[in-house]
């Protein structure tokens, strides 16, 4: 937001240099702007913090694979990561 803000600044900077210069170079020796910027509206306030936990309903096991639906044993973090290796030096 900041950003946008500095940009326009500098656009309104830089086109009122550029008429400046060519109306200089027309012919006119005296040149004079008055340049108002408007009025920013305050920034908007910070919406207070909602942990995820509110945001995200609980977990709820009755959506959970059972494990003899899986039929196969849980597997160790080691087991996995050994999985993703493999899978990834197959390639």
């Amino acid at each position: 937001m900041t950003g946008s803000i500095i940009g326009i600044v500098t656009a309104v900077i830089v086109v009122v240099f550029l008429a400046k210069l060519a109306l200089r170079r027309a012919g006119r020796t005296k040149v004079v702007f008055n340049v108002t910027f408007p009025s920013f509206p305050p920034p908007q306030a910070i919406p207070p913090y909602v942990p995820p936990a509110q945001i995200m309903p609980p977990y709820s096991p009755q959506g959970a694979i059972p494990l003899e639906a899986n039929d196969e044993p849980a597997r160790s973090e080691a087991q996995v990561f050994d999985d993703i290796v493999r899978d990834f030096y197959r390639r």
